[in-house]
């Protein structure tokens, strides 16, 4: 796996959570570079990730590392407030949850109201 290879580079016997949070990382960036490379091969239109995108996302994920109890799920209720404060709009909410549900970074529920990171 890929926190056990990270956790091989640095010559360690166990996996911490910061090798898990690097490979969470890591996998996210070759995801999104993967749908950039698909975007401008198909398009000429440019990357498809805004600013706006990514700050969704890590509002989205603080709000995981914040929590009190080990989750994956995040309810949409919870972060909404923080968006609309930071000017995001509803509509910049859900193009970023449909981008990260379709390189598989996590799931929306059927009826919207939650992400599930994909572990």
């Amino acid at each position: 796996s890929t926190q056990s290879t990270w956790a091989r580079l640095r010559r360690a016997r166990h996996i911490t959570e910061h090798d898990i949070d690097e490979a969470v990382r890591l996998m996210v960036q070759s995801k999104r570079s993967l749908i950039d490379a698909q975007e401008n091969a198909t398009f000429d239109r440019g990357p498809r990730w805004s600013k706006y995108q990514y700050a969704i996302y890590d509002i989205i994920k603080a709000s995981i590392e914040s929590s009190a109890a080990p989750t994956l799920v995040v309810k949409l209720s919870t972060v909404l407030p923080t968006i609309k404060m930071r000017g995001f709009g509803e509509d910049q909410l859900r193009e970023t949850l449909s981008i990260y549900e379709q390189i598989n970074v996590w799931h929306v529920s059927e009826d919207g109201s939650a992400v599930e990171f994909v572990p």
